[in-house]
């Protein structure tokens, strides 16, 4: 210990020996060198802050409307021909600068986005996510029982998008009974704002006045009501396609003539089932029909122009699971060219069935005049026009699901036209039993892998939590769908036969011209008499078939064997009467509550006079 002493504090100390020392071990390796220990303090004083806090963040965080917005512009600019959600108008391109305005607004942004996203990556067994719909829903319920955000824009946006979602998830809008559901809120939130809301054709208001102009006529078909789309105001502001380019202002002139659809099939079915008022004769629904083809008419030249386009439409050797009853298949360039065509088609079809309806006869009834030759004519079209539907079966089953999202009303309306073997006599084709049969169970399995599992998958695929297996297309469910756009049914049909023909009071000397006949369209009264019935019924002088049954033999209204393809080479609400009940989705629902199932949530909607007390519940 001393020793130690002495040689720190007795020796002489030498400056210039010690800096040489120094000099000498900084020239030695610098692992030689300890580090000191200030250094090793810092260093893990800087590890431990890593560890705990991640390191310091060079950005400060993104806040969840932030990344919902950036989320939702990316599912917008989704280009697969499959999940453009772009398809539904270019309103939604206004969307993300809106997010954060509102609850419900967000809330359904964020539901959208996520079913995207699970359909995208398939990252999820369901495609909506349960807990995001229940408070979308939840957020929107607010919204309506408040006076003042019932009329926004945003409650209406919500209401939109949740549509969306539900169409997005199913794969169909025509038959998917929540998306109607929704579209009706979106009814009602216009009707409470009225049509001086919309009068702007570049703002954001008229375009999603655009946007729901077909769902809105869909939810009306299903609840057998008038579409608020035919009051003229309202049919003047949604329907005006100035700057619209095509495909979509032809579409907007389909839609217009649809929007006068849901009330004449209701009054149709009224009619067949004899619960109509004493002002809706025959000769009057006949007009109102005729009145729709025409509609349709106005289109024509511009739907043969897209059919003779080979860069919109082309023409490909059909699969060969089904070459022995489609001749051939097509493709379409961009989904708006095969909306426009399947409207168009299936608008067609269901004026023919109407009139074709309209003119039925019993055949113990032989001494009654034929139908009149345009019925024959059209068809002829309606049968070329239901073949042309099926062979874009494959287009639409390829891009699936919103790229076949209109298609499944046109099938089911299909199924009607081959199953009353329309235009069979006047194309000569007489198709045999079996082939029928072939051709009706192929549309039942074509509408069922549209509407069920994802791309490639089976048939198990859940919506809101609940699975939609493609068995639930029986022949029984298509007819009857098919009788909720017509307005009829075989079984309503013979029913007013046995009514108008059968009874015992109308025997063979009881006046032809006396009600139940007088002005009836099916040619109960003489030529003569139906044609001076015809003239007291209605001032115009354009009477389509009347005139011909009236000995005039003019040309027909109707330009028929246009705008078709190729293929002609080769449930109800609150109707007295009515047989069938709607293939409700929303079972519950009524005039005052809007019931979404599975969650069975109940969503009051409630007219205008209910506001005029301040209170929307």
């Amino acid at each position: 210990m001393f020793r130690t002493m002495k040689m720190v504090s007795d020796e002489p100390h030498d400056e210039s020996t010690a800096s040489s020392s120094l000099s000498v071990k900084n020239q030695l390796p610098s692992k030689a060198q300890p580090a000191a220990p200030v250094d090793l303090r810092l260093k893990k004083q800087v590890r431990r802050q890593q560890v705990v806090f991640g390191g310091l963040p060079r950005h400060p965080p993104l806040s969840g409307v932030e990344v919902l917005t950036s989320r939702l512009v990316a599912s917008i600019n989704e280009k697969g021909p499959s999940n453009q959600i772009r398809l539904f108008g270019p309103f939604i391109g206004e969307v993300p600068r809106r997010l954060g305005s509102t609850a419900a607004l967000t809330d359904a942004a964020a539901c959208l986005t996520t079913t995207h996203d699970n359909i995208i990556r398939r990252s999820s067994k369901t495609r909506i996510n349960p807990q995001l719909y229940a408070k979308a829903l939840k957020s929107l319920h607010a919204a309506i029982e408040d006076p003042q955000q019932v009329r926004s824009t945003s409650t209406l946006c919500a209401t939109v998008l949740l549509a969306i979602t539900e169409a997005y998830a199913m794969g169909a809008c025509g038959t998917n009974r929540n998306f109607t559901t929704h579209m009706g809120g979106a009814a009602r939130i216009l009707e409470l704002r009225g049509p001086r809301d919309f009068q702007n054709p570049s703002s954001f208001e008229r375009a999603l006045l655009r946007a729901v102009t077909v769902g809105v006529g869909l939810d009306a078909v299903f609840s057998g009501k008038e579409d608020l789309l035919e009051n003229p105001e309202w049919n003047k502001v949604a329907f005006d396609a100035t700057g619209v380019a095509e495909p979509r202002a032809t579409m907007f002139k389909i839609a217009r003539a649809m929007s006068y659809l849901p009330s004449l099939t209701r009054d149709v079915r009224a009619f067949f089932s004899g619960t109509s008022s004493p002002d809706i004769t025959p000769l009057s629904l006949l007009r109102r029909a005729e009145a729709l083809h025409a509609m349709l008419d106005k289109v024509q030249p511009y739907i043969a122009e897209t059919l003779a386009d080979p860069t919109r439409v082309r023409r490909v050797a059909p699969s060969p699971e089904h070459a022995d009853l489609w001749p051939m298949a097509y493709r379409f360039a961009d989904a708006g060219v095969g909306f426009v065509l399947w409207f168009y088609w299936n608008m067609r079809m269901i004026t023919f069935l109407i009139i074709a309806g309209l003119h039925q006869r019993p055949a113990s009834s032989p001494s009654l005049p034929p139908q009149p030759s345009y019925v024959a004519a059209l068809g002829r079209e309606a049968r070329a026009m239901a073949r042309d539907l099926c062979m874009s079966w494959e287009h639409a089953h390829a891009v699936r699901p919103l790229g076949a999202m209109y298609l499944d009303v046109g099938l089911i309306v299909a199924y009607s036209v081959f199953a009353e073997r329309v235009g069979e006599e006047e194309e000569g084709e007489q198709e045999d039993e079996e082939a029928r049969e072939r051709r009706l169970a192929w549309l039942l399995r074509a509408l069922a892998q549209l509407t069920a599992g994802r791309p490639g998958e089976g048939t198990g695929m859940g919506i809101v939590g609940q699975e939609f297996r493609g068995a639930d297309w029986s022949a029984e469910r298509v007819e009857r769908l098919g009788a909720l756009w017509t307005g009829l049914s075989r079984r309503r049909r013979k029913r007013a036969e046995a009514r108008w023909y059968g009874s015992p009071s109308l025997s063979p000397s009881s006046s032809p011209c006396s009600p139940p006949f007088q002005g009836f369209g099916v040619g109960a009264c003489p030529a003569a008499s139906v044609a001076a019935s015809a003239s007291s019924a209605s001032a115009s002088p354009d009477m389509g078939m009347w005139e011909e049954w009236g000995g005039k033999q003019e040309a027909s209204l109707f330009r028929v064997d246009s705008g078709l393809g190729d293929g002609k080479e080769s449930m109800n609400n609150g109707l007295a009467g009515a047989e069938y009940a709607m293939d409700a989705y929303s079972p519950g629902s009524d005039g005052s509550f809007l019931v979404l199932q599975p969650m069975g949530v109940r969503i009051p909607w409630v007219g205008m006079d209910a506001l005029s007390g301040g209170s929307f519940v």
